[in-house]
């Protein structure tokens, strides 16, 4: 159902823009238009949240540790520690950048096993 319309189709009483093409809302008694009309309110824009440095931090070090940050070893527990930073960040919704908190661990996860295996290369070498 679409808000301000009934069951049958009709719509519910209420102010509506004014269907003469005027920049004014006209009031809909449920049948048919009155002659009360209001000057138009327009409709303020949502706010919108900040994102979340530490979100932003977190893809990129995720990036750097899957393309290559094995060979820096340090990547992998630096975007883990900055990712859970950004997730308490965004857990009560007023910052945005959970989703690059998610995917920047996400690609430090993929990147763990390179980086455990270049380790144990890099220490033991090739005996």
């Amino acid at each position: 159902m679409y808000e301000g319309y009934t069951v049958a189709g009709t719509a519910v009483a209420g102010w509506y823009h004014d269907p003469s093409g005027l920049p004014a809302q006209r009031w809909w008694d449920g049948y048919a238009w009155t002659a009360h009309t209001r000057p138009f309110v327009a409709q303020m824009p949502a706010p919108t949240r900040p994102t979340s440095t530490a979100g932003v931090a977190t893809l990129i070090l995720g990036l750097v540790s899957l393309f290559g940050g094995f060979l820096l070893i340090l990547p992998v527990p630096v975007t883990w520690a900055v990712g859970h930073v950004a997730l308490k960040e965004t857990r009560d919704g007023r910052m945005s950048g959970r989703g690059l908190a998610i995917a920047g661990n996400a690609l430090a996860w993929l990147a763990f096993v390179p980086t455990v295996l270049w380790t144990i290369n890099l220490v033991f070498g090739n005996a």
